[in-house]
């Protein structure tokens, strides 16, 4: 049987410290078009080819910012792409984990995105993901995306 993975135990790089809290100065960090990531993640004919050259070492850590107008859905959800272990942020308050992988490339629906931690205005998101490497090449691969979208009960039906 598979025993369940957990996080790895990991300390950040003091120059790390706090990147997912909204005031954390991004400014010399670099920017591309998500998604972001290193090597190849993909099964099969599955396959999302990363935007932008992200990550040299065992994990990959982006963040970005987005501005809402109003508050007007009925309930929030994220989406992540990623192949490994991840931690999502919002507002400096982490919204979800997970510490297994992924089978294949897809845009993985996770929890429901309290609206504590989401607000009118600007809003910070942040996400750390483990880099894994291919069994057969050994090369690293590491893959990150994540959208935070609205939902009407009205679309339901």
């Amino acid at each position: 049987t598979r025993e369940r993975r957990r996080f790895r135990d990991f300390t950040m790089p003091d120059d790390l410290k706090d990147w997912f809290k909204p005031e954390y100065d991004d400014s010399k960090w670099t920017s591309g078009k998500a998604p972001i990531g290193t090597g190849t993640f993909k099964s099969g004919n599955d396959v999302f080819t990363n935007q932008s050259d992200w990550g040299k070492g065992e994990f990959i850590v982006a963040r970005t910012t987005f501005d809402i107008d109003a508050l007007d859905f009925d309930s929030y959800r994220v989406s992540i792409l990623c192949p490994q272990g991840f931690r999502i942020y919002l507002n400096g308050h982490e919204i979800a984990a997970y510490g297994w992988w992924q089978d294949k490339p897809h845009y993985a629906p996770w929890s429901a995105v309290s609206p504590e931690h989401l607000k009118k205005g600007t809003n910070t998101i942040a996400v750390y993901s483990n880099v894994d490497y291919d069994q057969n090449t050994k090369m690293p691969f590491g893959q990150v995306d994540c959208l935070i979208e609205g939902l009407k009960l009205t679309d339901l039906d």
